[in-house]
């Protein structure tokens, strides 16, 4: 799963959970990752469980960054990610590891 979110909107709970509804409605119970595609700016406002909450078929998370602050703001978010994560500038790379990832959880 590959989410650009869009410029100036608020990332917080009500936006995740909304996501999770949407991959646990299309993925079922088959294992996915998250690709976030940070190339806009936006804001956050997630509490720490946003991170934690359990979420069994989501197998790795990356971020594609454009800016050297939305590095160290995934870099801050991989602290509280308890499955693979990695960031990368190029979306093309990201796929490459999701794939990797999954296919050798599968």
């Amino acid at each position: 799963m590959v989410a650009t979110p869009a410029e100036g909107i608020v990332l917080d709970e009500e936006y995740v959970s909304k996501i999770q509804a949407l991959a646990t409605d299309f993925y079922k119970d088959n294992s996915f990752g998250y690709i976030s595609n940070r190339i806009h700016d936006y804001s956050r406002n997630l509490s720490p469980k946003s991170y934690t909450r359990q979420f069994p078929i989501l197998k790795a998370i990356a971020i594609v960054y454009k800016t050297e602050n939305t590095l160290k703001v995934a870099e801050f978010e991989s602290y509280f990610i308890q499955i693979p994560f990695s960031t990368f500038s190029d979306l093309e790379a990201a796929k490459q590891w999701m794939l990797s990832i999954i296919n050798s959880k599968e």
